[in-house]
């Protein structure tokens, strides 16, 4: 099947983990070749005709994911499933079998890595995201290839054993001078949009981290604080003289001919850098290119797929023994943490740089993940989302799509108002309905919601990702059939099942208990006008400014936190709720009583019924609006800087920062000069809440 190696040669080239090629006839094969032997295993839905089939998909994918964002998930997610079933999860099985690694389910301690030889059909899937998910779902185990192994790609054995042998020679004989690295940022790339305005930033992480140990050349445009303007030119001439390349930039590839697919640099229009230009050259001492470009691992071309005809394969054919792309479009706000979490990840224990690393730095935490548009399982993040309101998302519940939902952290229930679900297939009526009640938010404190609501289960998505929970309780208002229902088309809670009127965990939950992030995290970046960035799984420190204040949780959104009042703390290590659910703030009512009274505001205490069993006892403060108080908040409280003081390792930040409430957020209603305050206080209620 091999004729050209030999057993002996063959167990060569698998000495750093196993090689994996596809065989297609009738039936395809895969090839297994490891140090304990070379093995084949049968793949029947793998073969050509369902490949066939199974490519026009994921070009319909590449066609809908810029507009039609939620079908272009469910189009990919489809074809992942398949990859794992038809191929993935046969090969990594076998692998973990052959090399007694922990099987399916049970992550190894130390990855093995996997070359897949990217001839064949294999050359249009992104076979490295493949995934279980149905069976995730089910059994909890993490069925997933980037879970198990670390993945790259060679386009043959023989290209595998040159690029090894180029990256020794280099690493042996060294650069010729003082080793350099050559950053590349396009914030404006004339004559084609978007700007990438974080591409400066990103290159800025990146020289931070090599400038100890690297010479440093940074081009871009706008040229500003750039040494030298991206053009073609320069930057090849750079190619032939660094040792790591790294472009922040556009990139294209081709829909025909893959030879035409690109880098985006200054002078793109009139010459550009694309794929038949950079095989022609031969880099000799650049061991390493990361593009943090679009779609640069990408070939369009069916008739081409034996080929590695695109930019990251140009790279490897002009001598690059290290080279790294996307499959996808990427978000320009990611590139940030991923660059820089992937050139951290290269230090070795002495805080020496070692680039033979990359590709086991590329495999964790941001790298891969947050690049992709479609989070996936194990991923940092969903994507972006510029909201309506920042507190708002799209989602798709049962056939309904692109319902904007109030994320809400205070509850636990995905609730719709009259109108907006459309069952699936798959739906089930629970039969079960409950009356909600609930105070809003008038500006006097009182006033009351009640409404009837009606219980199904049905498959629940995040718009733009594949976060889905299949079967998720969720309510939908029966009456009253007119407003005022919930904002836009209904909430979804984020909080745990202690706060579920459906009885039930909440969507955020069930991800978090699936393994669908890395960390059970959510998160918020406000913008400058009521939009915003959620993230989920991890924390994206780059798009805030300033430093993070970092406090303890009690629970799930609760914390300790400092109550202050003109810059003074009124009251310490109060307990508190982060409620997005709610426009106002709200306190335990005699420690709101005594808050008012300090700042001379005048109050007022109403009874509001919740329910017909159940009144709260509202108190609202008024103030006159030329002179509003200094109300604030600090966070982590000082008595938790206290305690963690002495834990060096400790998260929680070692100082606390108050956060006022500016006198435009203070009022939440005007009238004839006076204003009523968003802080109210409640009978029975121990904490504060909102925020």
């Amino acid at each position: 099947m091999l004729p050209e190696f030999s057993q002996q040669e063959l167990r060569k080239y698998a000495s750093q983990g196993p090689i994996v090629t596809f065989v297609h006839s009738n039936i395809c094969h895969a090839v297994i070749l490891t140090l304990k032997g070379t093995f084949t295993i049968e793949l029947p839905d793998f073969e050509k005709s369902k490949c066939e089939t199974q490519h026009e998909q994921f070009q319909r994918y590449l066609n809908l994911r810029g507009t039609e964002p939620e079908d272009a998930r469910l189009v990919l997610e489809s074809i992942l499933i398949w990859l794992w079933n038809a191929a993935a999860e046969p090969i990594v099985s076998l692998i973990m079998e052959k090399l007694n690694i922990a099987g399916l389910g049970a992550r190894p301690k130390v990855l093995p890595r996997v070359w897949w030889v990217y001839s064949g059909w294999i050359n249009t899937f992104p076979i490295h995201l493949a995934e279980g998910y149905q069976r995730a779902l089910e059994t909890g185990e993490p069925c997933t290839v980037m879970y198990m192994v670390i993945s790259s790609y060679t386009p043959t054995i023989q290209a595998l054993g040159y690029t090894r042998r180029t990256m020794n020679r280099m690493t042996s004989e060294g650069p010729p001078n003082i080793p350099s690295a050559a950053l590349v940022s396009m914030k404006i790339t004339p004559n084609k949009a978007p700007d990438l305005p974080n591409a400066p930033m990103e290159v800025d992480q990146v020289e931070k981290i090599l400038g100890s140990h690297y010479k440093v050349l940074t081009m871009g445009y706008p040229r500003g604080t750039f040494q030298d303007t991206a053009t073609r030119k320069a930057v090849v001439y750079a190619l032939h003289t660094c040792t790591i390349a790294h472009f922040a930039c556009h990139g294209e590839a081709a829909e025909k001919d893959p030879l035409e697919s690109r880098l985006c640099l200054y002078d793109w229009k009139a010459r550009p850098l694309k794929v038949g230009l950079l095989m022609r050259m031969d880099f000799k001492h650049c061991q390493l290119v990361n593009l943090s470009a679009c779609d640069m691992a990408v070939n369009r071309d069916q008739l081409l797929r034996e080929e590695g005809l695109h930019m990251s394969g140009a790279f490897l054919m002009a001598g690059v023994p290290n080279a790294i792309a996307t499959w996808w479009p990427i978000i320009d706000v990611y590139s940030v943490r991923v660059s820089r979490d992937f050139y951290t990840g290269l230090k070795n224990s002495k805080g020496v740089l070692d680039i033979a690393k990359a590709a086991e730095t590329r495999s964790k935490g941001t790298t891969v993940d947050a690049r992709s548009p479609i989070g996936r399982r194990e991923l940092l993040s969903a994507r972006v989302f510029e909201d309506q309101r920042f507190w708002f998302a799209n989602f798709s519940v049962g056939n309904a799509s692109n319902l904007s939902l109030l994320v809400d952290t205070g509850s636990s229930d995905l609730l719709l108002n009259v109108g907006k679900y459309t069952p699936s297939t798959s739906s089930q009526d629970l039969g079960h309905e409950f009356n909600l009640s609930f105070s809003t938010s008038n500006s006097d404190g009182t006033g009351s919601e009640s409404m009837t609501v009606h219980t199904f289960q049905d498959t629940v998505t995040l718009s733009g990702s594949n976060f889905t929970i299949p079967s998720q309780a969720l309510g939908v208002v029966k009456n009253p059939l007119s407003p005022p229902q919930f904002p836009h088309d209904g909430l979804i809670g984020f909080s745990g099942i202690n706060n579920s009127f459906l009885n039930s965990e909440s969507w955020f939950s069930n991800l978090c208990i699936n393994h669908a992030f890395k960390e059970c995290r959510f998160g918020l970046a406000l913008g400058i006008n009521e939009t915003g960035t959620q993230y989920f799984g991890g924390v994206e420190n780059d798009v805030f400014e300033g430093e993070l204040s970092t406090a303890p949780l009690q629970e799930q959104w609760v914390t300790w936190g400092d109550v202050v009042f003109n810059g003074t703390i009124f009251e310490k290590g109060a307990r508190m709720l982060m409620d997005s659910g709610t426009a106002v703030i709200f306190g335990p009512i005699d420690v709101v009583q005594k808050l008012f009274d300090a700042a001379g505001m005048q109050s007022q205490a109403n009874l509001v019924p919740l329910n017909p069993q159940v009144n709260a006892t509202i108190l609202t403060g008024y103030y006159p609006c030329t002179y509003a108080p200094s109300f604030g908040f600090g966070f982590p409280s000082l008595n938790n800087i206290s305690q963690e003081i002495s834990n060096i390792s400790s998260p929680v930040s070692n100082t606390s920062r108050v956060f006022n409430v500016v006198a435009e957020a203070l009022a939440q209603e005007s009238t004839n000069g006076n204003c009523t305050s968003i802080i109210h206080g409640v009978n029975d209620l121990d904490l504060w809440l909102g925020f």
